[in-house]
């Protein structure tokens, strides 16, 4: 049987310690970022001013917002609790990743929105609430089921050392490469394309 030292105590006593404080820390500025989130639903609500395009779609953001926050909340719960590998552990790891995500999405049809009415501004269909109501969407659809595959194939596994369910970093680092091979074989390709025309001309 493996005894572990006095010193490898005291780290794993600061690292219980250092995640504790860390999710208590979490749970805190969640609950802030829920009260403000709920704040600013009921004053654009209430508020017919603020019916216009560009504040309903920061109102977008802030249901992703307060979406992430709850998440998080939940997380760092469990994360305080120590459950282990319970059963939805991966599911909580989905839903903390999808809530991330889902804010930055939202993020991006903003500054589509802004895009549409500087650089295109001529093209007027893009700035319509029809289109901006397509594009949330669409958004909503990709930030709900971006993550499934992962979930399906068991890459969201539970980390023992943040007692957290999130992906491994090779895994990452594994896409990220299958990526990068895709990116020079299509230019490789490319390449090859390019040099038999330059061929067929020259004869």
């Amino acid at each position: 049987m493996y005894f572990l030292s006095s010193s490898e105590n005291i780290i794993i006593m600061e690292m219980n310690v250092f995640e504790t404080l860390s999710s208590i820390l979490m749970i805190i500025c969640s609950v802030f970022g829920i009260i403000f989130a709920f704040l600013f639903i009921i004053i654009v609500v209430t508020h017919r001013q603020c019916h216009t395009l560009t504040i309903l779609l920061v109102l977008n953001s802030t249901i992703a917002g307060l979406f992430a926050n709850m998440t998080c909340i939940s997380q760092a719960i469990y994360q305080l609790i120590d459950l282990g590998n319970d059963p939805l552990c991966a599911v909580r790891g989905l839903l903390l990743q999808a809530g991330t995500g889902v804010l930055y999405h939202t993020l991006c049809v903003q500054a589509l929105h802004r895009l549409f009415v500087t650089v295109y501004s001529t093209r007027r269909y893009l700035q319509t609430k029809h289109f901006s109501i397509l594009m949330v969407v669409i958004q909503w659809i990709f930030s709900a089921t971006f993550g499934l595959p992962i979930l399906l194939t068991g890459r969201i596994t539970y980390q023992s050392g943040s007692r957290i369910c999130q992906v491994k970093f090779k895994d990452l680092s594994f896409s990220y490469n299958l990526l990068r091979e895709e990116k020079e074989f299509i230019e490789s390709r490319d390449g090859q394309v390019d040099d038999s025309v330059l061929i067929e001309v020259g004869k």
